[in-house]
C-alpha cells in the first residue's frame, strides 16, 4: 500500500470589516457571483453539448443497427423462401413419379387380371372337357364291365 499522504489545508480566509472596504468588496463579490454562475453556465453548456453529442451519437448506431438487422432479415427471408420453392420443386417432382408408378401398377394389375381371366377361362374349358371325357370313358367302361359281367354270368 502506498503510504497516507496527508490533506492540504485550505488557507483561512480572512474576512475584513472595515468600512472603507465594503463598496470595493461587495462589487468584488457581485463580480465573483457573476464569474461563478457564468462558470456553472458554461459547465452546463458543455454538459448539454456531450449530452447531445452522445445522444446523436447513439441514434446513429440505433439507426445502423436497425439497418444490419434489417439486411440480415431480408437476407435470411430471401434464403428460406428459396428453400421453400426448392421444396416445393422437389415435392412436384416427387408427386409426377408417384403418378407415372401408380399408372403403370394399374397398367400392371389390369394386365395380370386379364390373363388371369384368360387363364381361368382356358383351365375352366380344359377341366369340362376332361370331365366330360372321364365320365364318358365311365360309362363307356362302365357299360363294358357291366356287359362283361353279365356275358359270364
Amino acid at each position: 500500500m502506498a503510504p497516507i499522504k496527508p490533506r492540504r489545508s485550505k488557507a483561512p480566509v480572512v474576512i475584513n470589516t472595515s468600512d472603507e472596504e465594503e463598496p470595493d468588496s461587495q462589487e468584488s463579490s457581485l463580480q465573483m457571483l457573476e464569474t461563478a454562475r457564468e462558470m456553472v453556465e458554461a459547465s452546463k453548456k458543455k454538459r448539454d453539448l456531450k449530452r447531445a453529442s452522445i445522444e446523436d451519437d447513439q441514434r446513429k448506431r440505433v439507426k445502423e443497427m436497425a439497418k444490419r438487422v434489417n439486411v440480415l432479415f431480408d437476407a435470411r427471408k430471401s434464403k428460406v423462401i428459396k428453400a421453400q420453392n426448392a421444396q416445393w420443386a422437389r415435392l412436384e417432382a416427387l408427386n409426377k413419379k408417384r403418378i407415372v408408378l401408380e399408372t403403370q401398377i394399374l397398367a400392371s394389375m389390369s394386365s395380370i387380371e386379364q390373363h388371369t381371366a384368360n387363364i381361368i377361362t382356358e383351365m375352366d374349358a380344359m377341366l369340362q372337357g376332361r370331365i366330360e371325357d372321364t365320365q364318358g370313358g365311365l360309362h363307356v367302361q362302365g357299360d363294358s364291365t357291366l356287359e362283361g359281367t353279365t356275358l359270364k354270368d
